[in-house]
Order: C-alpha cells, then structure tokens, then sequence
C-alpha cells in the first residue's frame, strides 16, 4: 500500500508579510497553516532604497499547535543547542543574512513545527528605513 498525501506542494509562492520597513525589534510575519505538510521554505525578499541600507536581517521560525486562531503566548522557537565544556545550551534558531544585496532572495528552509508557523524578522544592523522586506512562503509535502 503507497502513502498518498492528503495536501500537495504549493504551486505557487504565499505572501505571509507584504513589503514593509524593517524595525530593530523582531515584528511577526502572518501565520501560515502547515498541517499536513513536510517542510516548508521562507522566502525573504529584500529592495533597498536610497543610502544606507540594512547590512544585517535576522529571522527566527515559531510554530503553534493551535489550530484556530493563537494567542500570543500559544507560539513556540524552533530552538538549536550550542555545546561548550560539554554542556549543552539551548537558543532560538536564527538566520543571519549579512549584506544582503538589493533586491536580493533569501530561502530558509525548515521541517514542520505544529500546525501553523510564521517568521519573526528584524533589522540587526545597517539604516532600517531605507530598505524594505517581504516573505513568502512554500509548503512542501
């Protein structure tokens, strides 16, 4: 007997934050269902404007298990460990994009986390002002 998926891949690439101004504290993509699904890639999409760009964008992954609508404290870090003297650590997972070009496309790629995910993005150096930032998204079986 095969599995068969009960959803397929996307075919196309979802808005989950239309093109915005970065600030320098982390600000929540909208959340994306993936329950079903087997990874899903973020897409960060950056254009620069004027002098002064962001030099530096970090995002971090969150899943939730609700399956309505979460509340603040209902979402969760994908988390990864650092060891040091045999001691592991647990942080947020995070992605720093160093310099990134403009009109640059950034892919993070992660398996599924609950049963809806979203980004948590910020500025972390450079002019936020003058550059502004999308993300989509692709849910993959």
């Amino acid at each position: 007997m095969s599995y068969m998926p009960r959803v397929a891949s996307d075919a196309a690439a979802i808005t989950i934050r239309a093109a915005a101004v970065l600030t320098a504290s982390y600000v929540a993509s909208d959340p994306i269902s993936v329950k079903d699904y087997g990874s899903i890639d973020f897409i960060v999409k950056v254009a620069h404007a004027g002098d002064g760009p962001i030099t530096k964008i970090q995002i971090q992954i969150q899943g939730t298990d609700a399956s309505g609508t979460p509340g603040a404290n209902d979402w969760f870090y994908l988390k990864t460990e650092e060891v040091a003297s045999g001691v592991a650590t647990l942080f947020n997972y995070t992605v720093d994009i160093d310099s990134p070009a403009a009109d640059g496309k950034y892919l993070s790629s992660t398996p599924i986390r609950g049963q809806q995910m979203r980004v948590m993005i910020k500025a972390a150096a450079g002019t936020a002002t003058s550059s502004s930032v999308s993300i989509d998204a692709m849910r993959r079986v």
